[in-house]
C-alpha cells in the first residue's frame, strides 16, 4: 500500500484473530532519505471491563486479587471503633420533631461522650420532653399527640433506659399481646418491647417461633426480643437461617431482599444489622454498611442504627490501628486514627511482592481494580434498565458517513429495590468513532450533555446518582470507515461493585 505525503490513505483490514501485530510505515523523499516507523497493534476479543471491589481484613501473609495489568488501588481503614465515628457524629447532629430524630440527637451525644471522648465541641441540645410522645394508652407516638405504634414503641424500648413511664408502656404492650383481634406482627413487636423491659415473655416468644411461617419483619422482631430476653443462642440460630434464606450479597454490602421496594429492604436490613451486632457474624459489617450508606424514600432508620451502634461499639477497641508494609525494598509505617483512611496504588507486577508486618488492631482493606467482563446470558435482565441509541441531526440509526457528528444517547431507569448512591455508566464507542472531548468548542451547550469523568481509548465513564431516573448524551466524530462492533454499555453500582445492567451489542457502518 503506497500513498503521498499529507494525503489520507485507508488500509482495509480483514477480521483479525486475537493477538499482537505490528504495523510498519516507511517514508521516502525524492532525494533518497528513508525512515521507518513500526508500531504494535493489539487485537482483543473485547474492550469490556468492570470495576471489581474486594474486601479483606489485613493479616500477615495475606495475598490480594488484583488487576492483571495496570493498577490495583488498596484502601486501608480503621476497622475498630473508629470506623463508626462518622455515623455517631451524624446521629448527634440530627434535627427534627419526630421522636426518632430527638432520640438520635440525644443518644448520639451519649455515644460520643462514652466512646469518643477525644471529640470536643458538643452540640447544645434544647430540653426535650420525651413524655410528650407517650400517649394516654401508654404507647409511644412518632409525633406529640400522634397515635401510638407498637413497632416504634418496641424499638425504643430496646434502646434501654429513657424518660418514659415504663409501667404504662408495659400495659400498652400487654393489651396488644392479649387482644385476639390484633395482628401477629403487632403482637410480636409488643413481645419484643416487653422483653426489653424485663418482662418474662420468653415462653410466648418461643411459642411464636414455632407457630408457622412468619414474615421477615416478624422474624426480626422475634430475634430482637429473644436477644433482649437473654436467649441469644436461639436468636443467633434464627438469624443465621434468615440471612441464608433472604440475604443477598452485593460486593461489600449484604442486604435482606424482601418486600416491594427499597424502603422495605432498608428497614429489614437495618433490623438485621442491629440483631447481628452481638454475634460477630460474617454478614454483620455488610449489613451495617448497607444501612449507613443508603437512605430510604419514606422511612428513617435512626432507631435501628442506634441499636446497632449501642451493641457494636462496646465490642471494639478505641485505639488507633497501625501496620507496616514492604514495597520496593522499603518499609513504611501507617497509623490510622478514627475515621482515617490510607490509599496505596500498586502495579500488577508489584502486588505479589507487597508484604505486611506488625499489624495492630483490625485493619480493613478494600481492593479496587479493573477486570475483563464477559456478560452472562441473563446479565441484562436486572430490574435496572439502561438503553443506548445513536443519531445524526435528530435521526436515529447506525449508518454514518464521513464528517457526521454522532450523538450517543444514554437513558437509565432504576427499579423499586435499587440501592441509593453513585452509579458508574461505562460506554464503549465503536472503533470507527472517537469521543468529542470538548463539545463546547463546537457550540454544543445543550442541557443534558454528559461529561465523562474518564476517557481511555474507546471507553467513556460517566457517574450518576441513584435511584433517580435520567438520561444524558455525548458526541463522537468519525475517524475510520468500515463496519464496527459497538460493545454494551455497562451500569454498575460504585459502592458495592455490583453489576446492575447493560445494553445490547450494536453494529455500526461508516461509509
Amino acid at each position: 500500500l503506497t500513498g503521498s505525503a499529507f494525503t489520507p490513505v485507508e488500509l482495509p483490514l480483514p477480521a483479525l484473530e486475537t493477538g499482537l501485530y505490528s504495523l510498519t510505515v516507511t517514508g521516502r523523499t525524492l532525494n533518497g532519505l528513508v525512515d521507518t516507523l513500526t508500531l504494535p497493534v493489539r487485537v482483543v476479543d473485547s474492550f469490556l471491563t468492570k470495576q471489581q471491589l474486594d474486601f479483606y481484613l489485613l493479616e500477615e501473609g495475606i495475598g490480594f486479587q488484583g488487576a492483571a495489568q495496570g493498577l490495583t488501588t488498596l484502601t486501608f481503614s480503621n476497622y475498630e471503633r473508629g470506623r463508626y465515628l462518622n455515623s455517631v457524629l451524624q446521629m448527634a447532629s440530627v434535627e427534627g420533631n419526630r421522636i426518632d430524630q430527638k432520640l438520635a440527637a440525644i443518644l448520639g451525644q451519649r455515644l460520643i461522650q462514652e466512646y469518643f471522648p477525644q471529640i470536643k465541641g458538643e452540640r447544645d441540645l434544647p430540653p426535650v420532653d420525651l413524655m410528650a410522645y407517650q400517649t394516654n394508652s401508654g404507647g409511644l407516638a412518632l409525633l406529640p399527640y400522634g397515635e401510638a405504634d407498637p413497632e416504634l414503641s418496641g424499638k425504643i424500648a430496646c434502646l434501654g433506659s429513657l424518660s418514659f413511664d415504663t409501667f404504662q408502656l408495659k400495659n400498652y404492650f400487654y393489651q396488644i399481646v392479649n387482644d385476639p383481634k390484633e395482628s401477629r406482627e403487632r403482637s410480636i413487636a409488643s413481645l419484643c418491647g416487653l422483653a426489653a423491659l424485663g418482662e418474662p415473655v420468653l415462653a410466648e416468644m418461643e411459642l411464636m417461633a414455632g407457630s408457622g411461617e412468619l414474615t421477615v419483619k416478624e422474624q426480626l422482631y422475634l430475634i430482637l426480643g429473644l436477644i433482649e430476653a437473654g436467649a441469644e443462642q436461639q436468636a443467633a440460630s434464627l438469624l443465621v437461617e434468615l440471612l441464608q434464606s433472604k440475604g443477598e450479597r452485593a460486593g461489600s454490602y449484604f442486604r435482606i431482599n424482601t418486600g416491594q421496594d427499597q424502603d422495605d429492604i432498608l428497614e429489614a436490613t437495618a433490623m438485621a444489622a442491629a440483631a447481628a451486632a452481638p454475634f460477630n457474624l460474617p454478614e454483620e459489617r455488610g449489613l451495617a454498611d448497607y444501612v449507613l450508606d443508603n437512605r430510604g424514600t419514606d422511612i428513617l432508620t435512626y432507631l435501628e442504627q442506634l441499636l446497632f451502634l449501642g451493641k457494636i461499639l462496646p465490642r471494639l477497641s478505641g485505639e488507633p490501628v497501625s501496620f507496616n508494609y514492604m514495597l520496593h525494598g522499603k518499609k513504611e509505617t501507617v497509623t490510622l486514627k478514627a475515621g482515617e483512611v490510607y490509599s496505596l496504588p500498586v502495579k500488577a507486577e508489584e502486588l505479589p511482592n507487597l508484604k505486611f508486618l506488625d499489624i495492630q488492631g483490625q485493619v480493613g482493606v478494600t481492593c479496587l481494580y479493573e477486570v475483563p467482563y464477559s456478560p452472562a446470558p441473563d446479565a441484562g435482565k436486572n430490574e435496572v434498565l439502561i438503553k443506548r441509541s445513536y443519531s445524526v441531526v435528530g435521526v436515529q440509526g447506525r449508518q454514518f458517513k464521513g464528517g457526521d457528528l454522532v450523538k450517543i444517547q444514554i437513558t437509565y431507569e432504576f427499579g423499586a429495590k435499587s440501592p441509593s448512591g453513585m452509579y458508574r455508566i461505562v460506554d464503549h464507542l465503536p472503533a470507527g468513532l472517537k469521543i468529542v472531548s470538548r463539545p463546547y468548542e463546537r457550540g454544543l451547550h445543550d442541557l443534558f450533555l454528559g461529561y465523562p469523568v474518564e476517557v481511555r481509548g474507546q471507553k467513556a465513564v460517566f457517574l450518576v446518582h441513584g435511584p433517580k431516573n435520567g438520561s444524558f448524551h455525548y458526541y463522537a466524530r468519525i475517524v475510520n470507515r468500515g463496519e464496527f462492533k459497538g460493545e454494551p454499555a455497562l451500569f454498575q453500582h460504585v459502592q458495592s461493585g455490583q453489576m446492575c445492567s447493560l445494553t445490547g451489542e450494536d453494529r455500526v457502518e461508516i461509509r
